[in-house]
């Protein structure tokens, strides 16, 4: 499985990514509808790569993100 993550793309964004966009296209799976554990970029990133929800990671997008991710040692769990 891949893992494609983007923050705040519009569909004129793949403009220029031709490439990826060519290699994903023809192969890849279109989700029409998707859902996200937590809107924010952050705590969603965190959720993905630790398989913990926001409520039990603490990590935040006003807290530093990434400082919050190493500061708790949840790297050990990706």
């Amino acid at each position: 499985m891949v893992v494609v993550v983007a923050d705040d793309m519009r569909d004129e964004d793949w403009e220029g990514l031709p490439q990826t966009r060519d290699l994903i296209d023809g192969s890849g799976v279109f989700f029409p509808n998707f859902f996200t554990n937590t809107p924010t970029c952050s705590p969603s990133r965190v959720t993905a790569l630790t398989g913990l929800y926001a409520h039990s990671h603490g990590v935040g997008d006003s807290d530093g993100g990434f400082a919050t991710f190493r500061r708790r040692n949840l790297g050990r769990r990706t």
